[in-house]
């Protein structure tokens, strides 16, 4: 006998990363199964994040307090910006204090197969504020796809067009063609930044 509360909820599970059908099973059957009151903590942990988390209305990365990160408010941070493809990344650096400029998230990365067209990026959001911020380099830490170079190419020669006294550069290589951030060690994200390459 089936029974469609559980059904419901292995299909709204398999639309987390990397949860296909037998893991949302699992995951399905240890939440039906487990105590009522850590169950009810969890969605008291889901509206919190609903009702307090919020994009900085400047770099893309989440908040819980202002509508503007702490980061975004420091004008002493390095004339620098860090571009990344999502919120992991982002929380990954941030978290770890390895770099002194500012962040930008753009939401994803340009791709074709996809249908992710660059107006889905916040493109005009990192253009609007390199001039604000009077920001002299640009440095691209994105994954070493086929998606994360197009990203990389419009958004320089977009750039280069606007300011052409902006300096651009990439993380280092020695991270494996392929490879999202979040799979590489902070170490070698640390010595990838420190000795990046010139991108012109």
């Amino acid at each position: 006998m089936s029974i469609k509360i559980l059904q419901k909820l292995e299909k709204d599970l398999q639309k987390f990363p990397g949860v296909g059908e037998r893991l949302a099973r699992k995951l399905a059957i240890y939440l039906v199964t487990r105590e009522k009151e850590e169950n009810l903590k969890l969605i008291e942990d889901l509206k919190d994040i609903e009702n307090n988390i919020f994009y900085c209305l400047e770099c893309g990365a989440i908040v819980e307090t202002n509508t503007i990160c702490s980061y975004c408010l420091d004008d002493n941070r390095e004339k620098k910006v860090l571009v990344l493809q999502n919120i992991e990344d982002y929380l990954l650096l941030s978290e770890n204090n390895i770099f002194n400029g500012y962040y930008h998230v753009l939401g994803g990365l340009i791709s074709p197969l996809k249908g992710i067209t660059p107006d889905k990026l916040s493109i005009e959001k990192l253009i609007e504020r390199i001039g604000k911020k009077k920001i002299n380099e640009v440095i691209f830490a994105l994954p070493g796809t086929n998606d994360g170079f197009i990203t990389m190419i419009y958004i320089k020669n977009l750039l280069k067009e606007k300011f052409n006294f902006l300096n651009f550069s990439k993380i280092a290589e020695g991270i494996p063609s392929g490879t999202m951030l979040s799979e590489i060690s902070i170490q070698t994200i640390f010595n990838s930044l420190k000795n990046r390459e010139n991108f012109e």
